[in-house]
């Protein structure tokens, strides 16, 4: 018989896998690693069009994708234009970045697996007499692994000819040259921290549902079990 086991720590850990895979998953996916040098956001002929000064924009440069920003000569409209630069794996610009993005998306599946297993963690706590949180908590931490091994070996490729368009010609491995780290790269980093976290809180997840007093709850014929 299912019992349905809720209670603050397990609830917590749940949520917590939750965010987690999603911040991880959106990092990756943002454009918005690397943030470039200012430059002229609209061409001259736009400009003497509109008569305005030329406001500096910077364009963001992620793993496997862009963002710029266009102008339209005629229309004297300026649209961002955000993108993959990368049409398939082999045109990532640089093979540290290849790396990083390998064991990014293998911890990010390891991540998006557990929040998806968590949420029926309510009702299963065990598989093959193995405590599903133990397992999870594993998990997470062998995915947390993963994306400190991506996170260490981006920097590295920021040398590339890409990188280097982006950030000037003083850009280097691990130095950033004119660019600055964008939301996706601390959004990455904090992920990784949170993935720990719940690697550890996976074991008190465990010991809130198999605690003395959920038992005695189990035993008195509830299959409703609510602890705070």
């Amino acid at each position: 018989m299912c019992h349905v086991i809720v209670t603050c720590r397990s609830m917590l850990w749940t949520l917590l896998s939750i965010v987690v895979a999603f911040a991880e998953l959106i990092a990756f996916m943002s454009a918005d690693w690397l943030i470039g040098k200012a430059k002229p956001s609209s061409s001259e002929d736009g400009d003497n069009r509109t008569g305005g000064p030329q406001e500096p924009y910077h364009p963001t440069l992620g793993i496997y994708g862009r963002c710029t920003r266009i102008s339209h000569v005629q229309l004297s409209r300026r649209d961002t234009l955000c993108g993959p630069y990368a049409e398939n794996f082999s045109e990532i610009a640089s093979g540290f970045w290849q790396a990083t993005a390998i064991f990014l998306a293998m911890g990010i599946m390891i991540l998006c697996a557990v929040a998806f297993v968590s949420v029926f963690t309510m009702c299963v706590q065990s598989i093959m007499k193995k405590s599903i949180f133990n397992v999870c908590g594993l998990l997470q931490g062998i995915a947390g692994l993963f994306l400190i091994l991506g996170l260490i070996l981006y920097p590295a490729g920021w040398g590339c000819q890409k990188a280097i368009s982006y950030c000037g010609p003083y850009a280097s491995a691990y130095k950033l040259g004119d660019c600055s780290l964008g939301w996706a790269f601390y959004t990455a980093i904090g992920g990784t921290i949170l993935t720990f976290i719940c690697a550890v809180f996976s074991a008190q997840a465990e010991i809130a549902t198999s605690s003395d007093k959920v038992q005695e709850e189990i035993e008195e014929g509830k299959n409703l079990i609510c602890l705070l």
